[in-house]
């Protein structure tokens, strides 16, 4: 059937349709087709994130099959609370908000079985108070909870207690690293009040407050194709992008020109920002950028990288996890 003879028969329903509903009739049926648009413009993005998702795992099952490495595993049943290595990661109900919350967290840990080290406030989650600390690496923990690496958490957790677990992440390491006071060599002493992130030195006066790395990542594009890189240690097949720490005297802007050019030897211009991210590896804050290329052969140079190749936007590799900042770009450029 051809186009006319198509649109003559839809001609012709539409008149019958119309002479036999009447105008109400004639509303209701625009309604019903204006509401199963309106479903499918708010379940288009959610479908597109399944196939990519659908694409991810196809990769990644190719490449074991390949024998390219990786390792086959899975978690059986999302746990109700996750445990960091060597860090215990809970929320206690039986917290208040009472003058002495040092001595409330040890004894509510107690009551779990657990002894804490290292004990700070973190602010509220979920309306609870959120507290983070060090157990012994060989302690027993209470039932319904177990280890879990913080990329794997990312993973497992909702937002609000991923940023949490984050955020605890990086204090307990200001915390492990600033024990003494580089000034005199004295033992410094957190502070007691846990809206102030500090630890003071009770020898010279000297106060130490939590340290924050600022590092760049961009995603540098030429028309149609992105500029991937890859380090030896990531799960076979996967790439990310173009990244590395601010040094002094240095514009974040300069930062993503100097790391493309010393790590894959190409010049960019059109540097603009696209957003940021704590990263508590341990103590980053990564900063988002895309840039334009403009010359040179792409390939690993400083012998950081395993490779350094360009992708078509329809043939990408596999790509970093969800929740980092390097598959927002990501997304966003596909997306154009």
């Amino acid at each position: 059937m051809d186009a006319r003879a198509l649109t003559a028969d839809a001609s012709w329903w539409l008149r019958r349709e119309a002479s036999r509903l009447g105008w109400r009739g004639i509303a209701g049926l625009a309604l019903l087709v204006l509401a199963v648009g309106l479903v499918v413009l708010v379940l288009r993005p959610a479908l597109r994130d399944a196939d990519d998702l659908r694409a991810d795992v196809a990769k990644l099952r190719t490449g074991l099959r390949a024998g390219t490495g990786g390792a086959a595993g899975g978690v059986a049943a999302l746990p109700s609370k996750i445990v960091q290595l060597e860090t215990y990661y809970a929320f206690f109900p039986d917290v208040s908000t009472l003058p002495d919350w040092l001595g409330e967290v040890h004894l509510a840990a107690a009551r779990h079985g657990l002894a804490l080290d290292d004990v700070n406030g973190l602010g509220a989650v979920d309306g609870l108070p959120a507290f983070c600390g060090v157990i012994a690496s060989d302690a027993a923990l209470p039932d319904g909870l177990r280890t879990e690496s913080l990329r794997g958490a990312f993973a497992l957790l909702p937002p609000a207690q991923q940023a949490m677990a984050a955020y605890g992440a990086q204090v307990l390491h200001w915390a492990r690293t600033t024990r003494f006071c580089g000034e005199c060599g004295a033992r410094t002493d957190p502070s007691r009040d846990p809206t102030r992130r500090a630890r003071g030195c009770p020898g010279c006066g000297h106060e130490w407050f939590p340290r924050v790395s600022p590092c760049v990542i961009a995603l540098v594009h030429d028309g149609d194709r992105v500029l991937m890189t890859r380090q030896a240690g990531w799960p076979a097949g996967r790439y990310g992008l173009v990244a590395g720490f601010v040094e002094p005297g240095e514009s974040l802007e300069d930062c993503v020109k100097r790391e493309a050019m010393e790590e894959t030897g190409v010049t960019l211009d059109a540097v603009a920002y696209a957003g940021s991210q704590p990263w508590p590896f341990p103590h980053q804050l990564m900063v988002g950028f895309t840039a334009r290329w403009t010359g040179g052969e792409a390939a690993p140079r400083d012998g950081e990288l395993e490779d350094a190749r360009w992708f078509d936007r329809g043939a990408l590799p596999i790509l970093p996890p969800r929740f980092s900042i390097a598959r927002r770009l990501v997304d966003a450029w596909v997306r154009g």
